[in-house]
Parts: structure tokens; sequence; C-alpha cells
């Protein structure tokens, strides 16, 4: 039986009427991706953690002086404390700074100086600033030019630093540590393996370990 010309066009405008609104109610109910913002680029950015407490194995090797050593560096705002081990686990030495000063104790002998990196040159044969250090670990300013200190007869050289196996910190946006930091001057390389690294919140007890 042949349907009528009317109603078939009838039929027709109803089919087409219901495939607008199912196409309109597809189309909200999916919602648009979020615009992204400039804070969202910001957090993603590296940061840099001012306090934390890392141990790890420490190399120095000065021409044909090398020494190796176990390290544990507490870092707060008050300033620094490394101690540093031996292979075997022998306390060696106990390195304390604060905004007065720099202590280095061997047994019961105490050392006293201005800075830490004139009681690592003592130390370890190499003048090592904390606040360098710190940085590098975290993968940031290895491109920036420092200098070791000059021995007076010699220009002072400039360290070439690599940090390898850069990793994501959790509950830090943005925080990174290096598996292994690697540093060269003229004859001095230095070389660091991170084996932990915790930062530490700044709503903790800010003193240095003792």
């Amino acid at each position: 039986m042949a349907v009528p010309r009317a109603q078939w066009r009838r039929n027709v405008r109803r089919m087409l009427i219901i495939s607008s609104c199912v196409l309109l109610v597809a189309c909200a109910s999916v919602e648009p991706p979020p615009a992204s913002s400039a804070h969202d680029s910001v957090a993603t950015d590296p940061v840099y953690i001012d306090r934390f407490t890392l141990t790890g194995r420490l190399s120095v090797r000065t021409g044909d002086r090398l020494d190796t050593v176990h390290i544990k560096w507490s870092r707060v705002a008050l300033g620094d404390t490394m101690r540093i081990f031996s292979p075997f686990g022998n306390q060696l030495a106990l390195v304390t700074s604060t905004a007065g000063g720099a202590n280095l104790q061997r047994g019961d002998v105490v050392e006293r100086a201005d800075t830490v990196e004139a009681l690592t040159l003592s130390l370890l044969g190499v003048s090592i600033a904390p606040n360098m250090l710190a940085r590098w670990i975290q993968g940031l300013d290895l491109s920036v030019v420092d200098r070791l200190p000059s021995s007076g007869t010699e220009p002072a050289d400039h360290w070439t630093i690599q940090a390898e196996n850069l990793r994501q910190i959790d509950g830090v946006i943005g925080g990174r540590v290096a598996g292994r930091v690697l540093a060269r001057a003229g004859e001095v390389s230095l070389r660091l393996v991170i084996d932990s690294f915790e930062p530490r919140s700044s709503t903790s007890r800010d003193v240095a370990e003792q």
C-alpha cells in the first residue's frame, strides 16, 4: 500500500527533527577540555627545594689523590650538617654551619672557619660550596660558571657540571633530583651518587642536626 506523499513528507520531517535533537544533546554532554593557563605552565617548571636530607657516596679526585666517602647531608634554613663516613661506615668527620661560621669536627679536634668551603678544602682537598651543590643535585644552574678558588699561583678553574638521571620528586610539583652529579674543574673531579633525597617541611623543627 503506497504512503501518501503528504504523509511521507511529514515522516521525513519528523525523523530530521529527532536526529537534530539527538545531535544537540550529544554535543551538550561533551565538555570542552580545560583551557591551559599561565599558572599550569609555571607549576611544572623546575623548583628549588632548600630544605632536605640526602644520603649518598661522594668521590673526589685531585690529581693522583682519590677520596671516596659516604655522606649524610641535612640542609635547613639555619645551616648545613654533613656527616662524613668511611666506606666501612665509620664516621670520619662532622661538618656544621650556621650564619656565624662553620665547624669541622674530627674526633676531639674541632676546626673552625668562616665557610664550609674552607673546611671541605681541608678535609677532601677540594672546596665544595653547599649552596652550589644543592642546586646541582636538583638539575639547576648547570650552565652557570662557578670557579674553584685560585691557589694564588695559577688561575681559578671553571666547573663543568652534569646532572644525570633526573627524576621527579613525589609530592613536590616541579621538584627534581639527580641520580648522579659529575663535576670537573681542571685536575679536580667530583662525583656524587645520590642514594636518597627527602624534602623537609618548612614547618618542621628548623635546626641543624647534632
